[in-house]
C-alpha cells in the first residue's frame, strides 16, 4: 500500500507524452522546493545556473532539469527552453526513486532492503499474539550479513510500515505492534475479560493514576459485552462494530464514534454529549432518556432506533439519516443543519477528566 501525488484527469480519451531527457537534476531544501512548486512562473536561480548544461538537439527530445524534494520522495521535471523559469513543467510523483533506478548497484540495495523488511512484515502479520510479534536485530543482521544491507535503514523502514502501529526496543529485541486495520477479523474481535480490562485502565486514566491507558476499540469487533455506568469519557471507537452491547446509564463524554457500527445496542439514561459519530451507523439501537447533546452526526444513519426522550439539541445533523427513527421535531430545530455552524457554535474542549481531592 503507498501513496501517489498526482493530478487525475476526467475522461481521457488517450495520453499524449514528450520525450524527456534529464540532462540536470538538483535537489533543493524542502522549503525551498515548496515555494518553486507554489510560484512556478517566477524566475529561478538554479534554472539560470543550469541552462548552459542543457544541450539544444532537433530530435524531438526535451533536454530537462530534474527537481527534487530534499525531504520527499516526488519531483518537478521541467523544460526552461532558454527561460530561466519553468517554461514547461511536470510534476513527477516518485521522482527521486526514478533518478535512483539509473544506478544498478544502489537499485540491489534497495531489493534486499525492501526484501529484509517485508519478510519480517509477514512474519509478524502471521505469528503475532494478540496483535504483538517480537524478533531479536541480531538475528535479522546475521541472516543478511553483507555489504548491500543496513541495520540501522532496516530498523527505520519497519518503523515505516503502515502495518504496525508501534514499535518497542529493550535489550535487542524489537515488538511491534500491528495495525488493527491489517488483523483478521478473529484477531480483531474483543472478548469480555478484554474489554472488562480495558475499563479498567480508562478508569485509571481518567483520573491521571498510575497504570492508566485510554481504552481504543478502534477497529475492533465487540459482541454481548456489559458497559452498564462504565465512564467511558474520551474512548475511541473509530472503525469499530458493536453488536448486542448494553451502555445504559454509561458516559460517554467527547468519545470518537466516526465510522462505527452499532447494532442491537442500548444507549439508555447514558450520558453522551460532545461526541463525534460522523458516519456512523447505529442499527435497532435505544435510546430512550439518552443525552446526546452538543454532538456531531454528520452523515449518521439510524436505522429502527428508539428515540424516546432523546436530547440531541445542538448537535450537527447535516446529513444524517432517520430511517424508522423519529427524533423530536423540538430536538430537531435546536439542532445545526450543517457542520461549519456547528463547529462555530462548539465550545468543547475534550473530555472531562475527574480531579483528586
Amino acid at each position: 500500500m503507498f501513496t501517489i501525488n498526482t493530478k487525475l484527469q476526467s475522461k481521457m480519451e488517450r495520453w499524449e507524452y514528450d520525450r524527456c531527457q534529464v540532462d540536470v537534476t538538483v535537489t533543493l531544501p524542502h522549503s525551498d522546493f515548496e515555494h518553486f512548486r507554489r510560484n512556478m512562473m517566477q524566475r529561478q536561480e538554479f534554472i539560470t545556473k543550469a541552462l548552459s548544461e542543457l544541450p539544444v538537439t532537433n530530435d524531438n527530445t526535451r533536454h530537462c532539469i530534474m527537481v527534487l524534494d530534499e525531504e520527499a520522495d516526488d519531483g518537478i521535471l521541467v523544460d526552461p527552453q532558454g527561460y530561466d523559469y519553468a517554461r514547461y513543467s511536470a510534476y513527477v510523483p516518485n521522482a527521486k526513486q526514478i533518478v535512483q533506478a539509473q544506478y544498478p548497484s544502489l537499485n540491489e540495495f534497495n531489493d534486499r532492503m525492501r526484501g529484509a523488511v517485508d519478510k519480517y512484515v509477514s512474519l509478524a502479520l502471521e505469528n503475532h499474539k494478540e496483535g504483538k510479534y517480537t524478533f531479536d536485530i541480531n538475528d535479522v543482521n546475521r541472516e543478511y550479513d553483507c555489504e548491500n544491507f543496513n541495520s540501522d535503514l532496516f530498523v527505520d523502514m519497519i518503523g515505516e510500515c503502515d502495518e504496525f502501529s508501534d514499535v518497542e526496543y529493550c535489550g535487542g529485541e524489537f515488538t511491534v505492534t500491528l495495525n488493527k486495520d491489517f488483523l483478521s477479523e478473529k484477531d480483531k474481535t474483543l472478548f469480555p475479560e478484554d474489554v472488562k480490562e480495558m475499563c479498567a485502565r480508562h478508569t485509571l486514566w481518567i483520573l491521571d493514576l498510575e497504570g492508566g491507558e485510554q481504552a481504543d476499540f478502534s477497529g475492533c469487533i465487540v459482541k454481548n459485552c456489559d458497559f452498564i455506568g462504565v465512564d467511558l469519557s474520551g474512548a475511541k471507537f473509530k472503525n469499530a462494530r458493536f453488536y448486542n452491547c448494553n451502555f445504559e446509564c454509561a458516559c460517554l463524554m467527547g468519545a470518537k464514534m466516526n465510522n462505527a457500527l452499532f447494532s442491537n445496542c442500548s444507549f439508555r439514561l447514558s450520558t453522551s454529549e460532545e461526541v463525534e459519530a460522523k458516519k456512523a451507523v447505529f442499527d435497532n439501537c435505544d435510546f430512550e432518556q439518552s443525552d446526546f447533546i452538543t454532538s456531531n452526526f454528520k452523515e449518521a444513519v439510524f436505522n429502527d432506533c428508539a428515540f424516546s426522550c432523546i436530547s440531541i439539541e445542538n448537535s450537527c445533523i447535516e446529513g444524517t439519516k432517520f430511517n424508522k427513527s423519529i427524533p423530536d421535531a423540538e430536538e430537531v430545530e435546536r439542532c445545526h443543519s450543517t457542520e461549519y455552524e456547528f463547529l462555530k457554535e462548539e465550545k468543547y474542549n475534550g473530555p472531562k477528566q475527574t480531579q483528586l481531592s
